[in-house]
């Protein structure tokens, strides 16, 4: 080629830039991305835009997402509700509850010696539903069960049949005292007023296979001697079974018995029931056996006038049995009215002692007289206070009933409780993850962090309004 059609050099002042793609300048305002295309904005401040770094390593200002109060209360008010609404139902349910009770308190003034006595009367509509003793000395939730030795007394407040009963509990000791030979004796504390609740005998020294009861019966006490003992009963025609066995019915009882089981390994339990014969003028026990279909079946007798054992149940035990049985002894007691409290066992014993819980009406209230009256003949300073809480039936069974209706709310309520975190967490992925979601992820955020202090107060409101 000649040098004619050679082109002319370019000759560039300055240092060449070479670029395939040439870039945008950012001079004066920078240069914002929306969507696909590229806009020029007018002046931004720092606080309105970020920078990000483009995929070409190019730093781009990018505005930043706008908060949004509407999309934050959405993320916060929703599962919040689900928090609130359980106290609002309990709200409602407890002031649907109120209105129909009645609390009164009555000061009884102290009268003569140791009766306090005051005026009380209850509006028509009302009926009884509670009551308590206000002092010190008086306890209503005492338990028996940690009394151990002593003596101690607390005081009840009753309402049967809308009516005031004041009870003293009385636990006591009592030793009694060696007369002559085996007998023991000891005045007798009980009055008509009071009712027998509970007994028990102690007694040293223990003899062996020998024990003592306590029975009640309409606050009349019996003490009665239990001796475990055995015979052997001999095999005679076929399979019936004989011993000649004696014992003073009319002072013991054969309380329990028990005979040997079948080879096959079966168990069958056996009653012994004594009574007295009016026609033959005589004591009979009755031995019987319970089948596996629950029915008794006679299997043997004894009578005071032959003294023999009778036992058969049809099977071969061998040449003789084995009878094991407790037979139990009337040795003292008291009667409602005596005197004195006796026991005679036989035996010699170093001591001797009942304990007693017994129960005595001390005072109470009905609407026919209007007095309400205490005395226990304790002296319990100038005055005793009652504390009585009364309802109105007909408001009751209206309250029941808002009740009733509102109950499958309350149970709905409570498991969309449960459910508000779960959903808070849901919105909480959701705002951080979608694009212009943040103000939803944060009221999320706020809310499940509420979520433990709203819980505690709804879970309290619940309970006072009796849920």
């Amino acid at each position: 080629m000649s040098d004619e059609y050679k082109p002319e050099p370019i000759i560039l002042s300055g240092t060449p830039t070479l670029s395939p793609n040439p870039q945008p300048i950012l001079t004066g305002a920078p240069t914002a991305l929306s969507g696909g295309g590229m806009s020029t904005l007018g002046p931004m401040g720092d606080n309105n835009v970020k920078f990000v770094t483009g995929p070409d390593g190019q730093m781009i200002a990018v505005q930043k997402e706008a908060f949004v109060w509407k999309k934050f209360f959405i993320g916060l008010g929703i599962p919040m509700f689900l928090m609130v609404l359980p106290i609002l139902m309990a709200i409602i349910l407890e002031i649907n509850d109120s209105g129909y009770e009645e609390e009164y308190y009555v000061n009884l003034k102290r009268t003569d010696g140791t009766a306090y006595e005051a005026g009380f009367s209850l509006d028509a509509e009302l009926e009884l539903e509670d009551c308590d003793i206000v002092e010190n000395w008086a306890d209503w939730d005492f338990d028996m069960g940690y009394y151990e030795g002593g003596s101690y007394d607390h005081w009840v407040c009753d309402d049967p049949q809308n009516q005031l009963e004041f009870i003293r509990f009385s636990i006591n000791d009592l030793n009694l005292s060696r007369q002559n030979g085996t007998l023991y004796e000891i005045d007798n504390p009980l009055s008509e007023n009071h009712h027998i609740d509970y007994c028990r005998i102690y007694e040293t020294p223990q003899v062996h296979n020998q024990w003592y009861d306590c029975n009640i019966f309409e606050s009349n006490l019996t003490f009665t001697q239990v001796n475990y003992a055995s015979m052997n009963l001999t095999r005679q025609n076929g399979t019936e079974y004989q011993a000649n066995f004696w014992f003073d019915a009319t002072t013991s009882n054969l309380d329990w018995c028990a005979f040997p089981s079948p080879q096959d390994g079966s168990y069958y339990w056996h009653e012994c029931e004594t009574e007295y014969q009016e026609e033959s003028d005589e004591f009979v026990v009755s031995i019987s056996r319970l089948n596996y279909d629950g029915e008794l079946q006679p299997v043997g007798h004894w009578n005071s006038t032959a003294q023999i054992f009778h036992y058969d149940v049809g099977y071969d035990f061998g040449s003789e049995i084995t009878l094991e049985y407790d037979l139990e002894s009337f040795v003292g007691g008291t009667q409602q009215g005596e005197s004195t409290m006796q026991f005679d066992s036989g035996f010699s014993h170093e001591e001797v002692r009942i304990e007693l819980e017994v129960s005595e009406l001390v005072g109470g209230w009905n609407d026919s007289g209007g007095v309400m009256y205490f005395d226990d003949g304790l002296d319990h300073g100038d005055e005793i206070r009652i504390e009585i809480y009364a309802f109105d039936p007909i408001e009751r069974d209206k309250a029941e009933d808002n009740y009733n209706s509102m109950e499958p709310l309350i149970s709905m309520s409570g498991i969309l409780c449960c459910i508000s975190p779960l959903l808070s967490i849901g919105l909480i992925i959701y705002g951080f993850a979608a694009t212009g979601g943040k103000a939803v992820g944060i009221g999320a955020t706020t809310s499940l962090i509420l979520y433990p202090f709203i819980g505690f107060f709804a879970f309290v409101t619940i309970l006072s309004a009796g849920y």
